[in-house]
């Protein structure tokens, strides 16, 4: 075989190679397709992630029933009684009676016809029952600081790019994490203790930045874009966590103002200023077309944290993100 021929061969051979190569990438990446309709793709990653909140779904609830149960054991043996009557005396006794009005109103809501309304007031009981229950557990975690660390497998992601947002440190750090939060909001302002913490540890290692985020914008959203005018967002947005229960109060503001030293006159003439508003309406309008919708929520780089008890496992996710860049 001569040279040329040799050569040609090798050639071909290698295009072969490339070609299959090529194809075989095509398959590897038509496999992550499992479904079109039209035009529109089903990718294997987005059933995953789906199939992921489900699995985590069902470990919350199971982790909530078991901490439910642990607490009421505890409390139990605190009192040196029997879980049985722990149950009985804080729980059943508590919800055992149904009154003619809320029979009669559930029987208007629900729309049917009751022949038997002892079934109905023992069905009304067991709900008023759960619902005791919930919230005597609720209590009883107050009191034992009870921490849940389960967080999901699978975070949605989003550009936040477009989040109009205020910096509370000074930090040109590539990790940002953003508070998506409410003043008024109870969660909010219980979390904000655990933040200042967050706060003190990492404020020289990342950048923090507050999002406000409410179904009606309040008169403290304003006083701190007013603030923002005279650079004292952050004093404006702390006075007003640490003395949320004056909130009710329209003339606490002024107050607010005075006591971090803005000028007042400023203060009053920007806390009327229509513009302050559009801002935090597109926030608003961005975050429910990401399907975030509760707050206080996190937003670490582009993970979104907006589970329940996503405030324990914040650190865990801000330290896998710093790890990246070291």
């Amino acid at each position: 075989m001569n040279i040329l021929k040799y050569n040609l061969i090798i050639i071909i051979l290698l295009l072969l190679v490339a070609f299959n190569g090529c194809t075989n990438k095509n398959k590897k990446t038509n496999k992550n397709i499992i479904a079109e309709i039209g035009e529109e793709k089903i990718e294997l990653e987005k059933i995953d992630s789906l199939l992921n909140d489900q699995i985590y779904e069902i470990r919350l609830n199971a982790l909530e029933n078991e901490i439910s149960k642990k607490l009421l054991e505890i409390e139990a043996k605190k009192q040196n009684i029997s879980l049985e009557k722990l149950v009985n005396t804080e729980i059943n006794k508590k919800a055992k009676t149904v009154t003619g009005k809320e029979l009669s109103d559930y029987i208007i809501k629900s729309d049917f016809n009751f022949n038997d309304t002892s079934k109905l007031k023992n069905y009304l009981i067991g709900i008023k029952q759960k619902e005791r229950q919930s919230q005597y557990v609720d209590s009883l975690k107050n009191i034992y600081k009870v921490k849940v660390f389960l967080k999901p497998t699978y975070f949605n992601v989003i550009d936040t790019k477009s989040l109009y947002a205020h910096n509370l440190n000074e930090n040109n750090s590539k990790v940002t994490v953003y508070i998506i939060s409410d003043f008024r909001c109870s969660s909010c302002q219980e979390t904000e203790k655990t933040l200042r913490k967050i706060y003190n540890k990492y404020n020289n290692k990342i950048k923090f930045a507050f999002i406000y985020y409410s179904g009606y914008i309040d008169k403290d959203a304003l006083a701190c874009e007013a603030a923002e005018k005279q650079n004292k967002f952050r004093k404006m947005h702390d006075i007003i966590f640490e003395n949320s229960d004056l909130l009710s109060n329209d003339s606490i503001y002024y107050e607010f103002a005075k006591k971090i030293g803005l000028d007042l006159n400023k203060f009053k003439l920007d806390m009327q200023d229509k513009s302050l508003l559009k801002p935090l309406l597109n926030n608003k309008d961005f975050l429910i077309a990401n399907q975030i919708y509760t707050t206080p929520t996190f937003i670490v780089n582009n993970k979104v944290l907006n589970r329940k008890y996503a405030i324990n496992y914040l650190e865990e996710i801000i330290d896998e993100e710093l790890e990246k860049y070291n």
